[in-house]
């Protein structure tokens, strides 16, 4: 029976893994509404009141920035040493695996980190 090694290593390094790639998830997305929220807050306000038209237009910028740099920070994905990222978009994994270090990626792709390292292995006889 195979096991999903993602599910079944709890190990430090693995756990924040999982924390990073969470953390960057929630921190693009709160960028994208934050900006969204602040776009239409300016649009509102500069409807209701005309003599703020040049603080809503500095708020649309403000609000559009957020966006982008929210957008931009989902695009780029960091591969440590020893790793490779192998992405998945929609179940079906792509072909061409991330290499150690900043990486551009499609926003809607999951990226899975894989160990590369050759790893020592000792295997000892039990004498009965």
């Amino acid at each position: 029976m195979l096991e999903n090694s993602a599910l079944t290593d709890c190990s430090p390094r693995h756990i924040g893994g999982i924390f990073r790639r969470s953390f960057k998830l929630f921190h693009s997305m709160f960028l994208l509404v934050l900006g969204l929220v602040i776009l239409i807050v300016t649009s509102t306000v500069s409807k209701l009141n005309p003599t703020l038209t040049s603080l809503a237009k500095g708020g649309r910028l403000f609000g559009f920035g957020l966006m982008g740099v929210g957008l931009l920070s989902a695009c780029f994905v960091q591969i440590e040493p020893g790793e490779v990222g192998v992405q998945t978009l929609f179940g079906k994994i792509q072909y061409q695996p991330l290499t150690e270090g900043l990486n551009f990626v499609n926003p809607l792709v999951n990226v899975q980190h894989f160990d590369v390292r050759t790893q020592n292995y000792t295997m000892s006889a039990v004498l009965d």
